[in-house]
């Protein structure tokens, strides 16, 4: 596999640095899937000029009160991740095993798997989890996510995760290069993939399955509004979709919020 060529940022300090050049690796093009209509994420991605000024939740909502809600990855990965001294020299291994000729047209992620069987787990006894994608559940992620993750320390939760995101446009290819970071909060780590914060000046809620059930006011057991967030809550404007709510009650702006580390 060809390793990429570094390029430097705003001012970005080394985690950004890393997930800024992952979010514009170049993950290919293929006739077959629609990128070539209207963009891949990584394409799209080049125009972006500093990934810390992009809003940390983007929102759509219709007329119906339907709503989509999605969590910048920039933002999202920057909160969590660390590049700390294992990891780097994990990263060093990683790139020199791709490198083997037996290995040179191995795909990323037939890579992943084997090195975590071959060199981390066999060579240095750390326990391994079984691999995931974000496709393949409900979360607020606004681009897809892959990898694995392993345990260094002997501890309930996995501290290192080996990290793919996804640039391309169909989700069965165009992954970018692996990476390899440590994650001190594990649980929260995967907890913001779900949770969101809502609130006017009179009524504030909360969801933890990707917005589509809220409990208002802390409650968990009042079905009135059937979970979904206040009736007086109201779309903004006519565009539609819009990008904001407003409380007819207050007559203050609806702020949503995840739940990020700063």
């Amino acid at each position: 596999m060809t390793r990429q060529k570094q390029t430097l940022g705003p001012d970005y300090n080394e985690i950004e640095q890393a997930i800024a050049d992952m979010l514009k690796e170049n993950t290919g093009m293929h006739f077959l899937d629609s990128g070539g209509a209207y963009g891949r994420h990584w394409q799209r991605n080049q125009a972006i000029a500093d990934f810390r000024q992009l809003p940390e939740l983007s929102i759509e909502i219709w007329d119906d009160r339907d709503f989509c809600i999605s969590l910048d990855v920039f933002h999202y990965l920057t909160s969590f991740l660390e590049l700390d001294g294992l990891a780097k020299d994990l990263q060093k291994q990683f790139d020199d095993y791709s490198e083997l000729p037996d290995n040179k047209d191995k795909g990323w992620y037939e890579l992943m798997q084997t090195f975590a069987e071959d060199i981390l787990r066999d060579q240095y006894g750390y326990r391994i989890e079984e691999s995931f994608n974000t496709y393949n559940y409900e979360n607020l992620l606004g681009q897809v996510l892959q990898g694995l993750t392993f345990h260094v320390a002997d501890i309930d939760y996995p501290d290192y995760i080996i990290l793919q995101i996804h640039g391309g446009c169909d989700v069965r290819g165009g992954y970018t290069k692996p990476r390899i970071f440590k994650v001190p909060e594990f649980d929260y780590f995967t907890i913001v993939q779900f949770d969101l914060y809502a609130s006017c000046k009179c009524t504030n809620c909360s969801s933890d399955d990707s917005g589509y059930h809220w409990y208002i006011d802390g409650s968990t057991a009042d079905k009135s509004h059937e979970y979904k967030f206040p009736s007086y809550w109201i779309k903004s404007g006519t565009k539609n979709p819009s990008n904001s709510l407003k409380c007819t009650r207050c007559k203050s702006k609806v702020y949503f919020t995840p739940c990020l580390v700063h």
